[in-house]
């Protein structure tokens, strides 16, 4: 996603939120819930490092 594009949406209230995965909640659940509402920009790797999601690394996010 550009720039431009991202302060587009942000013009438009773009809201960033944050979502704690568990065991009843699970990264699976996550994207069939929000699939057509989300853009996915960041994700805390297992070091605990804020990390920016990319198109060509396979990401699974687990709870904790």
């Amino acid at each position: 996603m550009s720039h431009s594009k991202l302060a587009s949406l942000f013009s438009r209230d773009l809201s960033l939120k944050t979502t704690t995965l568990s065991e009843s909640f699970s990264w699976h659940e996550y994207l069939e819930k929000n699939k057509k509402e989300m853009i996915l920009l960041f994700y805390m790797s297992a070091k605990n490092l804020i990390k920016p999601f990319s198109v060509d690394e396979f990401v699974s996010p687990q709870a904790g």
